[in-house]
């Protein structure tokens, strides 16, 4: 089984709580400013918000919010450009699986 530190020592991934969700989205959208128009832009930061919403007060056994689970995984995404689709999927990830929100609310706002 691999735990976080196995993690941060195979990819260099750091935890450090005091950069905010926000922050490492912003890496996202420099990312995405490059291919994408600006209203997929505004449609990645409404998934970011939506499941920031859905993750609200969880924190991961690293002391992070939750959140900043699925931006690390895109920002690992952007490397490959994905699509409007792509990307929101991976900001969303968890939400299903770790909250209450339903396949039929995402629908309804995606």
């Amino acid at each position: 089984m691999i735990d976080i530190y196995d993690i941060q020592r195979y990819t260099n991934y750091t935890i450090d709580t005091t950069i905010t969700a926000e922050d490492l989205m912003k890496q996202v959208i420099i990312q995405a400013q490059t291919y994408l128009d600006a209203p997929a832009i505004q449609q990645i930061w409404k998934a970011f918000e939506f499941a920031k919403q859905a993750h609200a007060g969880v924190f991961r056994l690293s002391g992070e919010p939750y959140i900043t689970h699925p931006v690390h995984a895109t920002i690992f995404l952007m490397n490959i450009r994905p699509d409007l689709s792509t990307i929101q999927a991976c900001l969303m990830h968890d939400v299903i699986e770790d909250t209450d929100v339903t396949y039929d609310d995402i629908a309804r706002e995606f």
